[in-house]
């Protein structure tokens, strides 16, 4: 049995956002059993002779940083007759991994919504690559590529902020933040780096491309994205269960400083040579994604 616990808003705030739904919409709308206000959770857990509540804390070993505690979740629990203390045992270590680990696998329909997500996403790539064109701001292509998300995939939302990168833009990792905000005027000589992906009902997409907006290669162009390429092609032939990550990260680094010495931007040494003293991040500085 699931229960889901929404805030009750005041009555103030109706006139901005409208009526609220009512708690049989949430029931209904995220396939939960029973839905309670927030404000009826310690009754709800006490009906339940509930003896112990578990929140999320944890690492996120991506980034080092650990999940917040519910900063509520001692005035909610308090019993003011014992002392001011929990009325009701607190774990935070054991959700985080079990929902850790349960986010690996997915329904059918989670699968189903997934697919369309990165269908969605994958046309609107080549809607933006069939109308760009040189004069064109980098703004345009990301505006051309939410709107037709929003059309015609029902995408509200983008998975995260859309780096439309031209000329040595694309340089930038993350392009497109505040700071440089996708507001340089393509030019017919550039290639461009277009990584953008549409969110569909909370699932994520990340699609990138890269193309010359002349529509045909330069040689030295051509060589560098037939390098890329072949990183990904040695990747995903070498692919299977048990392989080690970081070791297809290093497929692709060795992949891509062969292309380089064979394209003579790195001269002298082989690629092992190279490979010890970290070349590969000069021109590859993220993990393999």
């Amino acid at each position: 049995e699931s229960v889901l616990f929404v805030p009750k808003l005041p009555e103030e705030v109706f006139r901005w956002n409208g009526p609220p739904r009512t708690l049989d919409y949430y029931t209904k709308r995220y396939g939960v059993s029973k839905t309670v206000y927030v404000e009826d959770l310690k009754k709800e857990m006490a009906d339940r002779s509930a003896a112990t509540v578990y929140t999320l804390k944890g690492l996120n070993t991506d980034s080092g940083l650990t999940t917040a505690l519910i900063p509520d979740m001692a005035k909610l629990f308090c019993n003011k007759e014992n002392d001011g203390k929990m009325s009701v045992k607190h774990d935070d270590e054991a959700l985080h991994p079990v929902l850790a680990e349960s986010r690996v696998f997915k329904t059918k329909r989670e699968i189903d919504f997934m697919r369309m997500c990165c269908r969605v996403t994958s046309q609107a790539h080549v809607y933006v690559m069939r109308h760009v064109k040189p004069g064109m701001s980098e703004i345009q292509v990301e505006t051309m590529f939410k709107a037709f998300c929003g059309m015609y995939g029902g995408a509200r939302h983008m998975a995260y902020t859309c780096i439309c990168a031209s000329g040595s833009n694309g340089s930038i990792l993350h392009y497109g933040h505040a700071g440089r905000p996708n507001d340089r005027v393509l030019t017919k000589d550039d290639i461009v780096v277009f990584d953008m992906g549409g969110e569909y009902h909370g699932y994520a997409t990340d699609i990138t491309t890269s193309f010359p907006i002349s529509g045909k290669f330069t040689k030295e162009q051509a060589q560098v994205h037939s390098a890329v390429q072949d990183a990904q092609k040695s990747v995903m032939s070498q692919l299977k269960p048990g392989v080690s990550w970081l070791e297809m990260h290093r497929v692709a680094e060795r992949t891509i400083l062969k292309h380089l010495l064979e394209m003579g931007v790195l001269k002298g040494g082989s690629v092992e040579e190279l490979m010890k003293h970290d070349m590969a991040s000069l021109f590859m500085p993220h993990g393999l994604g």
